[in-house]
């Protein structure tokens, strides 16, 4: 194994799921930095804006927390994702639930005495990536994927190490000064092509093109509307008892059994058609200036890597394993 690269930056805790209050102070007891990456979907805006809080005052409380590394979105942007889209874009207009928290987020934080730096990600992809690789080869296995016809738009992936070793280099910073850097690949890929590489992996049919209307463009996915309490409470239950892996396996067996005896055909949600269509783009100039960010990971060689995975874990699409034998 190679040389862990967090090792010389001290007790490093992260955020990954909601905190209660009391949770946020043991997770920050004695850490010399937080990296927050918690964002539950089934959750109102409200509910993870007062999660956040009670983790923020836990940091601002912590005497010895040097850095706070928020993992913050490029959705909250209002000209995304069909702008050209810097640091110094507008960003406080109308916009959908996730644009709006993770906004709110980053306004708090700006008026917080705590060291920190804010990570904006655009499509991250790469192995065990729940919304751009997993969920996309999921819908090629069980059933047939159709996207818009018409303008192919461009899709600015990022891959998970790249994300990660921005990480890195924004904890290893001397002063945090609470900027804002925008964090991509160094360049976009069309969605067709990124939707059917992951086809590709598995030996799937390529997606069909459909006509579909022509939805206006709006900054930031509503993403699905927040669950009830009740289940919702239930659903944080349940992630805290099991794995994320085991959550993600029990999904692809409920869907595997949902599919069985009918053809199941995933389309984009129509607040995702904008994006797909739209051809803005993204700078990651400040990133590269301040921080010596340079993304490493082409989109050929990020897929290659979530092949590897997939063999390791043992979900290896039989046609591509077939074609894999010699």
């Amino acid at each position: 194994m190679g040389r862990n690269p967090w090792n010389d930056l001290g007790s490093v805790k992260l955020a990954k799921c909601a905190q209660s209050a009391s949770a946020a102070a043991n997770l920050v007891a004695g850490a010399d930095a937080v990296v927050n990456l918690a964002y539950d979907f089934s959750a109102p805006g409200t509910e993870l804006l007062n999660e956040f809080e009670a983790l923020l005052q836990s940091c601002e409380a912590a005497a010895s927390l040097k850095a706070f590394v928020q993992f913050s979105s490029i959705a909250v942007y209002d000209g995304w994702p069909g702008g050209n889209i810097t640091e110094d874009s507008p960003a406080d207009g109308p916009g959908g639930i996730y644009k709006q928290t993770k906004r709110a987020m980053e306004k708090r934080l700006a008026r917080s005495p705590l060291p920190h730096t804010i990570l904006q990600p655009t499509i991250v992809y790469g192995p065990r990536s729940p919304q751009w690789t997993e969920k996309i080869l999921d819908q090629f296995r069980i059933g047939a994927v159709v996207l818009p016809a018409g303008q192919d738009g461009f899709c600015h992936a990022v891959h998970i190490d790249d994300l990660v070793a921005a990480a890195i280099l924004a904890l290893r910073q001397k002063v945090h000064s609470g900027a804002r850097y925008i964090i991509s690949g160094a360049h976009p890929v069309a969605w067709r092509d990124f939707y059917n590489a992951h086809a590709q992996l598995l030996g799937k049919p390529a997606a069909s093109l459909e006509a579909m209307p022509e939805i206006p463009e709006a900054s930031g996915s509503t993403r699905r509307p927040a669950a009830p309490n009740a289940l919702r409470q239930a659903i944080r239950v349940f992630r805290s008892v099991f794995p994320h892996g085991t959550i993600a396996a029990g999904r692809r067996w409920l869907r595997a059994f949902a599919s069985v005896g009918k053809p199941i055909v995933y389309r984009p949600p129509p607040s995702d058609l904008a994006m797909l269509r739209a051809r803005g783009s993204c700078s990651i100039v400040r990133a590269r200036e301040d921080l010596g960010y340079e993304p490493k990971v082409d989109f050929e060689t990020g897929m290659r890597m979530v092949a590897d995975s997939l063999k390791q874990r043992g979900r290896w699409g039989a046609a591509a394993r077939s074609r894999d034998t010699p």
